[in-house]
């Protein structure tokens, strides 16, 4: 399973003393007027991030025609994303994600620069405020890697509103 609602948050998932363990995600999804549309908790499963996974289910809220754009060229809904560890990078020096997937700080990225395209004859894209605040800094175990996962984290985001929030504890 991909994820599921959320009834209330949940703090033992929130933090691990590990940075191998898996990660969780809490995903807010806030329509234009500030309505939460949407709670769900993901976690790492079948090879993806949490985050990875919780991308996945809204393209697939994309594809269903739930999430839908308004076509004017603002973002089209406001997302929230609450980690238990800041998210990986490909492309941080040294890569915090090594096995040549593209990283979920690059996913994130993307999907604030881009939205997600709805396929089909008419094809739009629906777009998104992206903010990420993560419980700790993710720690790979390499070396340099926490400077790099914090450099990273501390550089997400842009002025339109999308970015990151401090490290929550």
């Amino acid at each position: 399973m991909m994820g599921r609602q959320t009834d209330a948050p949940i703090p033992e998932k929130l933090e691990f003393n590990s940075a191998t363990m898996n990660t969780t995600c809490a995903l807010v999804v806030l329509d234009r007027n500030g309505n939460s549309t949407d709670e769900m908790t993901f976690t790492s499963t079948g090879g993806n991030h949490a985050e990875e996974n919780a991308i996945n289910w809204l393209q697939e809220q994309v594809n269903s025609g739930y999430l839908t754009s308004n076509d004017d060229g603002d973002a089209d809904y406001q997302l929230f994303f609450q980690v238990s560890k800041s998210p990986c990078s490909s492309t941080t020096i040294p890569a915090t994600r090594t096995d040549g997937r593209l990283g979920c700080s690059e996913r994130l990225d993307n999907l604030r620069r881009y939205g997600l395209i709805r396929p089909g004859l008419n094809a739009t894209a629906v777009r998104f405020v992206v903010l990420v605040a993560a419980t700790k800094i993710y720690q790979p175990k390499i070396k340099g890697g926490k400077a790099a996962a914090k450099g990273d984290y501390d550089d997400f985001g842009d002025n339109n509103g999308s970015g990151s929030y401090p490290v929550v504890r």
